[in-house]
């Protein structure tokens, strides 16, 4: 089982939503923390760069995740690595927003 926690920051508009992202996550014996950008509008897709360890491999690569949902997200994620095999994962997001500045959160109308 994968733990992590991400951060984001994200604008929505009419258009859709997009933003900026931090994660770190570990499971048994690899440790992954990601940066990058994300795009949705009930399906997106978030890209960036990443650095993963595995005991004293420290390798980098490239993570791309589609993702679909409103604070539960199933997701698929694939890390291409540079010196190691690649990570595939697959799981649940669980997202729950908060307001940093701007027009309040609305769920409906």
């Amino acid at each position: 089982m994968t733990t992590g926690v991400e951060l984001s920051y994200t604008r929505v508009s009419q258009d859709g939503a997009w933003g900026i992202l931090s994660s770190v996550d570990w499971s048994s014996g690899l440790f992954k923390a990601h940066v990058g950008i994300q795009a949705s509008r009930g399906v997106g897709l978030s890209v960036g760069p990443t650095l993963t360890t595995a005991g004293d491999n420290v390798d980098y690569g490239f993570t791309a995740t589609p993702f679909a949902g409103f604070v539960l997200y199933p997701f698929y994620a694939y890390t291409w690595r540079a010196h190691s095999p690649d990570i595939q994962e697959a799981g649940l997001f669980v997202k729950i927003p908060f307001r940093v500045s701007g027009e309040p959160i609305r769920f409906g109308n």
